[in-house]
């Protein structure tokens, strides 16, 4: 074994050793959110069925109740990868949620590994290479894209273009074709991935005309040469391009679009979109739901400031006086610019605000932030100082990533709790009876908790029983709960059998989170639900129990 291959072998080990250390708090984690969704939408279909998703949205089928919404709206997306790799998974693991977890830290693990040997590749020094996999790796915002389960969208769609980035350096600089070809074929699927991966062609465009701008000053004209000349190794990627959008375009009947319908141009949204993406990449900011609020933002903490003082000192302050012209390592830097540039385009052109400030958005941006910082830090400090602040930056941020897991973990908890109280209390409940849960977490500190589609925790595979057609089931928060009895009650007492029905006949709140639910189911009589029981968390012990009196609801 030479050299080189026992620094990547030993950087390999490195890189597998800290992921796994800083995910090891939440390997357990049970599923939340859209997990439960994805798995119960695809663990009994067949090959036929993921074959067809490669011609259609996953969305209208896996959210019967908003399908009118998105099939009217330009609304879909078409990620047939991801829902085969959910669909592997529950093959091997069944409903055991720490096999989804071992799949998203092997993908991400070798998403750094790209990284490691694309910055060798483009600085010849295993070292930086490292340092930038470190940094992308331990970054506090690949928590949401590598311990919630569902962010594996983001992380397989990475591997994609991380690797066909690589393999189309390696098709330059040798020549081969085997590359070049692995690499459309990996485009290809990186397509039906994660739609972020439209980027790539552009910016393989732009990364290949970098020599020919690092090279003495040419007229417009000998470039256009140069670019026409190369355009033939382009046009691969963009033919698949064309062939994806044509295809979007038959199945959903428009060329752009996401959850939230066809693309608007809403330049207050693009604004914090950016303000805070810039946030959660350089910062650790700890995310929650009033991200999307520039009124009323997430208070700055402690920790946000020190840092924000740390990339001054050291990053923001000495540049001007390096200058960029005569960074060392100005190549990574340039590639780290482009990069920014194309990974960010799709997070800052979502329609919407609240929908896309979510650290997993970023996932792919922060390649970027890691070799941007590398280069710097290289350039500006040298070998040694460089490395010692590269390491003091990598433990403050895979501190704050292991901190952060530990939430998605809680918030898995939470939803387990919810899933066998609302299966505690169904075993003594008749068909047609409504079962309704108050102050079940939607959040635990900076993860998802029990929230989005209602229907999918209460049916099989999660149940052994299809709960979700046996009983009307519906949420409410604490403040909506109190909200309801109190104008109810008028502060006089009232009844808590007044108040179940009450709860019962008030109409569903916050139907964007809940996203769907069914019909009341009527019994034999063709009475609607002959018996309504409420079901309260438990903040004290984190556990969903039955409420059985007024007090226990509305202390």
């Amino acid at each position: 074994m030479n050299t080189r291959k026992k620094w990547l072998f030993f950087s390999a080990v490195a890189l597998l050793a800290a992921i796994f250390i800083v995910n090891s708090g939440s390997l357990n984690g049970y599923f939340v959110k859209d997990d439960f969704t994805i798995i119960a939408g695809c663990y009994d279909k067949g090959p036929a069925y993921l074959l067809s998703l490669f011609f259609k949205s996953w969305l209208p089928e896996f959210f019967p109740g908003m399908r009118e919404y998105y099939e009217n709206r330009g609304t879909g997306m078409i990620r047939p990868i991801m829902i085969v790799a959910f669909k592997l998974d529950y093959w091997l693991y069944g409903i055991s949620p720490f096999g989804y977890h071992i799949f998203n830290i092997v993908f991400h693990f070798l998403n750094a590994f790209l990284l490691l040997i694309i910055v060798e590749f483009i600085t010849s020094e295993i070292w930086l290479g490292l340092i930038a996999g470190m940094l992308f790796a331990l970054h506090p915002a690949q928590s949401s894209g590598v311990a919630y389960i569902s962010g594996r969208a983001e992380v397989i769609a990475a591997t994609c273009y991380l690797l066909v980035f690589y393999l189309f350096l390696r098709y330059r600089a040798t020549g081969a074709k085997t590359p070049y070809i692995l690499s459309l074929i990996i485009f290809f699927i990186g397509m039906f991935s994660k739609e972020t991966s439209a980027t790539l062609p552009f910016l393989i465009i732009c990364y290949d005309m970098l020599p020919e701008l690092f090279t003495k000053p040419i007229g417009i004209r000998p470039l256009l040469e140069k670019a026409v000349k190369k355009s033939l190794s382009w046009s691969g990627y963009l033919g698949i391009l064309g062939v994806y959008f044509i295809i979007r375009k038959i199945a959903l009947g428009v060329f752009l679009g996401g959850y939230e319908g066809y693309f608007q141009l809403d330049l207050s949204a693009k604004l914090v979109n950016v303000l805070g993406y810039a946030r959660l990449a350089l910062l650790a900011s700890p995310w929650d739901f009033t991200f999307h609020n520039l009124s009323k933002p997430t208070p700055v903490i402690l920790s946000e400031i020190l840092i924000a003082i740390f990339l001054l000192c050291f990053f923001a302050i000495p540049l001007p006086f390096t200058g960029i012209k005569n960074l060392v390592q100005a190549r990574l830097f340039s590639f780290s610019i482009l990069w920014l540039i194309f990974s960010s385009v799709p997070a800052a052109l979502a329609s919407t605000q609240l929908s896309y400030i979510f650290p997993l958005y970023l996932y792919l941006v922060i390649v970027a932030i890691a070799c941007l910082m590398t280069s710097l830090l290289y350039s500006i400090y040298g070998k040694k100082f460089g490395t010692v602040l590269a390491a003091v930056l990598v433990i403050v941020y895979g501190g704050f990533q292991y901190k952060y897991n530990l939430d998605w973990n809680q918030s898995g908890e939470f939803s387990r709790q919810v899933v066998i109280g609302v299966d505690k209390v169904a075993q003594d409940c008749h068909k047609g009876d409504t079962l309704i849960l108050i102050g079940v977490p939607e959040l635990c500190n900076t993860a998802w908790a029990f929230t989005g589609n209602l229907r999918d925790p209460f049916r099989k595979p999660f149940m052994n029983s299809e709960y979700i057609t046996d009983f009307y089931i519906k949420a409410f928060s604490d403040v909506e709960a109190k909200s309801v009895i109190g104008r109810y009650a008028d502060g006089k007492p009232v009844a808590w059998d007044s108040v179940k029905r009450l709860l019962e006949d008030t109409p569903m709140p916050r139907p964007w989170m809940m996203g769907v639910m069914q019909d009341k189911p009527m019994n034999l009589n063709g009475n609607v639900s002959h018996a309504i029981r409420v079901l309260k968390w438990n903040e004290q012990q984190n556990i969903l129990e039955e409420a059985v009196e007024l007090g226990t609801v509305m202390p």
